[in-house]
């Protein structure tokens, strides 16, 4: 059925999917929610893992039920399963 209408098979299934533009923004489709915030460390829930980003200054400016967007010096992106 993804394939006949052509959708994303990560959005139709529930799969975060993630946006980077250089290391200074992250976008987060298909998250469900914070679990950790600072502005050393962002964890953000999926539906089967978590994502974890590292670095300084680390900023939620967009959070919405769909997209979470994420800005600062991302050192790492790390997906905890």
């Amino acid at each position: 059925m993804v394939e006949e209408l052509e959708l994303p098979k990560d959005l139709f299934l529930g799969m975060p999917l993630l946006s980077m533009e250089g290391n200074r923004t992250l976008c987060i489709t298909n998250h469900r929610g914070i679990i950790r915030y600072s502005h050393e460390t962002i964890v953000v829930a999926s539906r089967s893992y978590g994502i974890e980003v590292t670095g300084r200054e680390l900023m939620i400016p967009r959070f919405t039920q769909d997209i979470l967007e994420i800005t600062g010096y991302m050192e790492s992106v790390r997906f905890l399963l």
